[in-house]
């Protein structure tokens, strides 16, 4: 690990830490190139079959793996996805998971019925499914936007490679989401020896396990710190109740997906243009000047009450925040070492809990709008 030391002019260590760092961008590359391809092809070949459905002509009845959904309705069946009957079960009220509900193939009836009755006593309600191979990965409101997220994959790389040069270094198609990390292909070095590299996430969700955004990020190579900027696109998927006829809807379901694909194409541009990112730059070198030592205590304190962190997290942060690490956090007390602090626990975490505390990192840098 190379840090800048008095034995050599800051000119050399700045020369050996660009070296360093364009080599791990390098290996970044490399590895995204493996994952990304099969991931787009993967979503390319997805394929959503989707139907209205009315409540009262909907009848669930116990899987054959012990705990899981099957759906019965406009006359075909199918097995849900844990997710799809997670949406269920919520719009019936209830407040478990089904994976929490552990019923045991002797109350599988019961639990089934006490849904069946819920669901029938909605009568006419419509609901969305949206499957998969044979699946029900989604069972949402009728006023559910749908997105085709093809569409909007391929604006989202066709800007950023053909017209910035981004690369992809990170993809995941998930059974309901899914995610991709693009980077600009340089090294960025807003404070000495403080080398790292600039991206942006994009996440959307088909069926419902999520908002569709995209977030520019700074990445400290150093380590695998990632700080979110402000969101370019944060949308809920929510529209007009759709009609019993889907075939009717496709029209609008299509002038909604370009519509959004623009909106990305734009969002991109805005991302990855050089004011935006020197603004950032600009950002994280304030945030390297700024003491922070002393209050840190209250600032966490000020993000539990907020519920920005959690107590337990909060507890973890200041550990790191206090240790002696120079490598996983850059050295200094002031807030660009509390953001990475952030960045550092919420890689302990689960997938959309950490996405939440690289966006909070991102804000105690001064990289997003709101202020931390």
């Amino acid at each position: 690990m190379l840090h800048h030391d008095k034995s050599e002019s800051y000119e050399v260590a700045s020369v050996k830490a660009m070296s360093w760092a364009k080599d791990k961008l390098e290996s970044l590359i490399a590895r995204g190139r493996e994952t990304t391809a099969a991931t787009l092809e993967k979503v390319d070949r997805t394929l959503i079959e989707d139907a209205i459905v009315k409540a009262n002509r909907v009848s669930f009845y116990p899987g054959s793996q012990e705990g899981t959904l099957c759906l019965e309705a406009n006359g075909f069946d199918a097995a849900m996805h844990e997710h799809a009957a997670d949406q269920a079960v919520q719009r019936l009220g209830g407040t478990k998971r089904i994976s929490e509900w552990a019923f045991q193939p002797d109350t599988a009836e019961e639990f089934v019925g006490i849904l069946n009755k819920k669901m029938k006593a909605l009568g006419g309600k419509k609901f969305l499914t949206r499957c998969v191979d044979g699946e029900v990965r989604g069972f949402m409101s009728d006023r559910y936007r749908r997105l085709d997220v093809r569409p909007l994959v391929e604006s989202l790389v066709s800007t950023a490679v053909k017209e910035f040069g981004a690369v992809p270094i990170d993809a995941h198609a998930l059974d309901t989401s899914f995610h991709m990390k693009l980077m600009l292909p340089q090294v960025f070095e807003p404070i000495p020896n403080e080398v790292g590299a600039f991206g942006l996430t994009f996440r959307n969700s088909d069926f419902g396990a999520g908002r569709l955004y995209i977030k520019g990020f700074f990445n400290r190579l150093w380590c695998t710190n990632l700080a979110m900027c402000e969101d370019g696109i944060s949308q809920v998927h929510l529209g007009g109740a759709l009609s019993e006829d889907i075939a009717f809807s496709q029209k609008t379901y299509e002038l909604d997906t370009l519509t959004m694909a623009s909106a990305i194409g734009d969002v991109v541009r805005h991302i990855f243009s050089m004011e935006n990112i020197f603004a950032r730059m600009r950002a994280i070198k304030e945030a390297h000047a700024e003491d922070h030592q002393a209050d840190i205590g209250k600032v966490l304190k000020g993000m539990v009450r907020s519920s920005k962190l959690y107590k337990g997290e909060s507890e973890k942060v200041i550990e790191a925040f206090n240790s002696p690490d120079v490598e996983l956090l850059p050295p200094g007390q002031n807030r660009w070492r509390l953001s990475n602090a952030i960045s550092l626990i919420a890689q302990q975490t689960k997938p959309d809990r950490q996405l939440e505390l690289e966006s909070l990192a991102g804000e105690v840098a001064g990289l997003a709008r709101r202020a931390a």
